[in-house]
């Protein structure tokens, strides 16, 4: 890492002249130039950090793309699964209705012949009764 220019020995002189002694000027200087040298960064550091910002996004976004594309052909397998899965439900519905439909127009067709039957005989009687009620008269 470049460290940008600080002319300590100006600093200090111009610290002196401010009054602090030597010992105190030179102190503040080493301060200072410890300070620049750990926490400041130049052009070229920026631009390295720039340049590893810019690898970092580019791993992150192909991380991303694959993970879509996994996650697309999931998706795509569960409503395969989901439309198969239903249109099997709508056709054993579809079956059972039918069936029940046939138990229903067969147990339909059963209760028709035994009303029928009632009915016949009821009619019968009827018919039976208006005889003799026209005979005894």
């Amino acid at each position: 890492m470049t460290t940008p220019q600080f002319d300590t020995l100006r600093a200090a002189k111009t610290l002196k002249q401010g009054g602090f002694n030597e010992t105190q000027a030179e102190t503040v200087v080493n301060t200072l130039d410890q300070a620049v040298n750990e926490n400041f960064g130049t052009k070229t550091d920026l631009k390295l950090l720039q340049s590893e910002v810019k690898q970092g996004f580019a791993e992150t976004n192909a991380t991303t793309e694959k993970a879509i594309v996994r996650s697309e052909a999931a998706t795509e397998k569960a409503i395969a699964r989901s439309e198969t899965a239903t249109s099997n439900a709508i056709a054993e519905m579809r079956t059972a209705f039918a069936e029940m439909r046939a138990d229903s127009a067969q147990k339909s067709e059963e209760k028709f012949t035994t009303l029928y039957r009632h009915l016949w005989v009821v009619g019968a009687s009827i018919v039976v009764i208006m005889i003799t009620l026209f005979l005894v008269n």
